[in-house]
Formats: structure tokens, sequence, C-alpha cells
């Protein structure tokens, strides 16, 4: 998913006029500062969503109990090459259960013994998606949550149809528009800091004072 974070690349006009009449330089310099921006914005991407949202960093990733589910997410590095100097950052994943962001009831309420009536009273669920917003599940009337290949997930019943309820994917969540313009103005300043880096970098080592 594109989410549409963009840098400006003329920054690396910087480097094809330091070293004009050196090509390799200018390449291995500047796939050098691309690289190194890319991994620090995957940083900063990933340091966003988890400040916002109630997930791990280890599940942007893909991984931990949720290896291999149909909701497991990932966030991927595309890095830069001399032969194809672009990067990218792919964000991708369905859409993440409700029962990880699960604060009550932990467990599965029992119905047995139990009146209509009282099965009614039962407190709806409460999650917490986002980090210091407490909801309950209003939009689903008969939500409950129940244990699924060992793992507490909550379930919406529409008659006789059960399913999993599910909220954003990590895609959406990336394209929260606070995280985009806080990981764009990171971005920019990042690259132009790569350059200057990789600029000083080469000069010192053509002038033999890195071998």
């Amino acid at each position: 998913m594109d989410i549409g974070i963009k840098i400006d690349t003329s920054e690396l006009d910087k480097l094809a006029k330091e070293f004009k009449k050196q090509p390799s330089i200018i390449a291995k310099g500047a796939v050098s500062a691309i690289n190194k921006t890319l991994s620090s914005v995957d940083t900063k991407l990933q340091r966003e969503i988890t400040t916002r949202y109630n997930i791990k960093k280890s599940e942007l990733k893909g991984g931990g109990k949720y290896a291999g589910s149909n909701s497991n997410n990932l966030i991927k590095e595309r890095k830069a090459t001399f032969t194809n100097p672009h990067a990218t950052i792919t964000v991708r994943g369905s859409r993440l259960t409700l029962g990880r962001f699960i604060q009550r009831p932990k467990e599965p309420v029992s119905h047995a013994g139990k009146s209509q009536s009282k099965i009614k009273k039962i407190p709806l669920p409460t999650v917490k998606v986002l980090k210091g917003q407490s909801k309950r599940i209003t939009s689903a009337p008969h939500a409950f949550v129940a244990k699924k290949h060992g793992v507490n997930q909550l379930f919406e019943r529409d008659g006789k149809r059960i399913s999993i309820m599910r909220t954003l994917s990590t895609a959406q969540m990336a394209s929260n528009k606070d995280i985009i313009k806080s990981v764009q103005n990171e971005a920019q300043n990042i690259l132009s800091k790569k350059l200057e880096q990789e600029i000083a970098y080469r000069n010192k080592k053509m002038q033999g004072a890195i071998k």
C-alpha cells in the first residue's frame, strides 16, 4: 500500500556537484544515503504506529503467536541498488482481529445456567485499539469473547452467522494523516543529514584519511 510519503531527491544534487568528475562516487554515495534514510524512516514509521496504537513492533514485522494467520501484517523495506536507485517501504496486511486489543473481558464469559435476561445484562466487551482510548463495542450488540485455536478473539453473532470481528490493518494505521505528516517531515531532514555525512566521508576517503 502506498502511504503517500515522498522525499525530495533534489538533495542528491549536492552529491553530484561535489563529485561531478567521479560518477562512481556519486552512485555509491547516493545509494548509501538513500538506504540509510530508508532504514531511519522505517524505524520512525514503526515508532509512530506503536506510539498511537496498541500494537507491538514484533507484530508490525509479522511473527509472534499470530504468525501465519491471515491477519498477520508486515512492513518491508526494498533497498536501492546501483542498477535501481529507488527505495520503498511496503506496508501490507489484512485487517487485524479485535481480539488483539481486548481489554474486558479477557476470557470468555459462560452463558451456562443464565437466563436470556441475565445474558442480555452482561456488559459488552471493551477494546483499546488507540492508546488511551478504551471503547465499548456498540456496533455489534451481540459481540462476545470466545477462544479459537488457543487465542481469545472477539466474535459477533448475526442470527445463526458468527464471525470474527476486525479493525484497522497496519497499512491503514500507517495511513493516519498525523503519522504521515510526522514521518514525511523527518524523512526529508534525515536525507539531508545522510547526504552531508556521505559527502564528508567520501572527501576524507579521497584524501586518504580513511582506508
